[in-house]
């Protein structure tokens, strides 16, 4: 039975050595990533079959030399080399393969996972991955198809012999075996995929490839470091196989395994039952129709209602202009068509300038003094004050600058899925720092009180049309929904001194509006008390220059009355100077007899009268 193993052992080694050679010489010839990508897996199986090899050859020649030495010692007892139990001879097969098994078999797993872990990586780094042209796809798929084909063909078989407990060796190259046929067959599938004109189909199973390269590097090391822990003298050393490949290879292992669980659990044969040989059957199909349907239900895509798709066949957009709307959709399987969801619908929010307190907590009172956040960014602001005293005062180290922070939140809505997310890689980092940008350069145009006024949402306004022109030159699909400006204080570490200089400021503005008040309470009681005194002056100008004309024109009027009758006008003019000297006094004459016994009644009323002329003789009650 062991020169079968050995037979099989070289035929698979063999097999892997030229289908090596084929597929080193092809793929300079066709171009294809595939065939690179296949040569680890072949290397492995070439290692592992030939150590699969030796310790089947060993084993078989230290059996032989045994049985030779029994004979031996049977034969003539008295004069034998080698007596039966004797373990000391240092050039017996038994003690060279004792050592193979000690010293070389378990550097097997870890310089084979070594050497894959470096052959991946050094895959995924030199492969032109984006610049390769596949030819003579016919003959490649041949080719993989024929190889397919051959590996599982030895694959089966190697498993097969590694059902007996004396070809449990070549369980290891059975697995690699199986896993180089499924690599050709996804080279296959990839070279009919190139020729029917998917281009990326040879890049993704170059992939694949150099995928499970990686992770049957990782896995040999493992298990290599569970073997440390592992009691393993009556066992034979296997770590270099792989079991995550013998899932793949062999799925029998996992009935054969819950088997051996059940049989050990209910203490009789479990699996010789008909209900478990029924499920037996049943659970590899089942297994399989509910992978395919899994598989399957990569078709349909769901999208919500705040979101938009953008149709990707093999990691390119299919229609750049028109994306998923909400709702149900059909697409290709993964991986040949994906859909890539954009919340379009949906209002961003972007906090920029401080980092929020773990779970959005807030300090119950929010002063200067106090960190409104967890961190807070420190902007600068321009101080024209302290400009002008620097360029009045030559002499002076300040630095005409302030500093600030802002609180800024910024909402956005995405008007141009496409752009947003294939124009950068993460568009959200590209506004925050276009955010960052724009913050900098408009509050290092302002004034530090610009931003305690009533002009911030002026300046509100114009950072968002700022960014919103800086969102566009960048072409980010963007629209800017509302910019900020919350929380403006001065940092926490100069709060104190911030607040006492505004405390000057305001005395300063109180005293300037005082002296305002008193001007404005003192200076209308001057423009009017001199108004008052021109006023007057200009009515006695006026009085004086009217009488003057009027005494001027009064002679000229009197110069032609008395031209015209001096006699009548002196007499007038003398009348008039006795009524205006008599004035003051009133003079009564009462003519009366001396015996006349009568009542005197005195009216001493005024009694209008225009001149001298107009009296007329006072009449006395009785009297004559």
């Amino acid at each position: 039975m062991n020169r079968h193993a050995e037979h099989a052992a070289v035929f698979a080694t063999g097999l892997a050595i030229l289908a090596a050679v084929i597929a080193g010489f092809l793929i300079p010839l066709t171009g294809l990533l595939a065939f690179a990508a296949l040569l680890p897996l072949l290397f492995v199986l070439i290692a592992v079959g030939s150590v699969a090899l030796l310790r089947i050859r060993l084993t078989r020649l230290a059996e032989d030399e045994k049985r030779d030495a029994a004979l031996l010692a049977k034969e003539q007892p008295e004069t034998s080399l080698f007596q039966a139990g004797e373990s000391g001879d240092p050039f017996s097969l038994a003690r060279s393969r004792a050592q193979v098994e000690r010293y070389i078999v378990p550097l097997i797993a870890p310089l084979l996972g070594l050497a894959l872990l470096y052959w991946g990586w050094t895959l995924h780094r030199d492969l032109p991955w984006t610049g390769s042209t596949p030819s003579r796809l016919a003959l490649s798929g041949s080719l993989f198809g024929g190889m397919a084909f051959a590996f599982f063909l030895t694959s089966r078989f190697l498993l097969g012999l590694s059902r007996h407990p004396e070809s449990r060796l070549l369980r290891g190259p059975g697995v690699l075996a199986g896993l180089v046929c499924w690599g050709a067959a996804l080279g296959l599938a990839g070279a009919l995929a190139e020729h029917f004109g998917f281009s990326l189909a040879d890049e993704i199973a170059a992939r694949i490839l150099v995928g499970a390269t990686l992770l049957l590097g990782a896995e040999n090391l493992v298990n290599s470091l569970l073997a440390l822990y592992s009691h393993r003298r009556e066992r034979q050393i296997v770590t270099y196989e792989s079991r995550l490949g013998a899932l793949l290879v062999d799925p029998g292992i996992l009935t054969r395994s819950v088997t051996e669980a059940m049989d050990y659990q209910f203490g009789f044969s479990f699996s010789q039952t008909w209900f478990f040989k029924i499920l037996q059957k049943a659970v590899i199909p089942l297994l399989m129709v509910q992978a395919t349907l899994l598989y399957a239900m990569s078709s349909l895509v769901f999208l919500g209602p705040h979101e938009t798709g953008i149709l990707e066949r093999f990691g390119r957009p299919v229609d750049a202009d028109t994306g998923l709307d909400s709702g149900f959709h059909l697409k290709r399987p993964w991986p040949f068509e994906t859909v890539r969801r954009i919340p379009a619908k949906r209002i961003q929010l972007l906090e920029v300038g401080f980092e929020p307190h773990p779970g959005h907590a807030h300090p119950e009172v929010m002063t200067w003094s106090v960190p409104h956040y967890a961190r807070e960014d420190v902007f600068l602001v321009a101080s024209r004050s302290a400009l002008a005293e620097s360029e009045t005062n030559r002499d002076a180290a300040g630095v005409p600058v302030s500093m600030i922070t802002v609180n800024i939140p910024v909402e956005y809505r995405i008007t141009n899925a496409y752009a947003y997310a294939y124009h950068f890689t993460e568009p959200d980092q590209v506004i925050r720092q276009l955010i960052y940008r724009t913050v900098t350069r408009e509050l290092a145009q302002r004034e530090l009180g610009d931003l305690f006024s009533a002009t911030r949402a002026d300046i509100g306004a114009a950072m968002r049309h700022a960014l919103q022109a800086a969102v566009d030159r960048h072409a980010l699909g963007v629209e800017i929904v509302f910019f900020g400006l919350q929380g403006v204080h001065p940092p926490v570490q100069v709060a104190e001194s911030f607040q006492s200089v505004v405390g000057a400021m305001e005395e300063k503005e109180a005293a300037i509006l005082e002296a305002r008040a008193y001007t404005n309470r003192v200076l209308p009681i001057a423009r009017a008390f001199a108004l008052s005194e021109h006023y007057e002056a200009e009515a006695y100008r006026h009085r004086r220059a009217v009488l003057a004309e009027a005494e001027g024109e009064r002679f000229v009027k009197r110069s032609i009355a008395y031209e015209a009758s001096p006699r009548v006008f002196r007499m007038y003019h003398y009348l008039d100077m006795l009524i205006a000297a008599t004035a003051p006094s009133r003079l009564y004459v009462l003519d009366l007899p001396a015996e006349a016994a009568q009542t005197l009644w005195f009216n001493l009323e005024e009694k209008p009268f225009s001149g001298a002329l107009d009296m007329a003789p006072l009449l006395f009650e009785g009297g004559h």
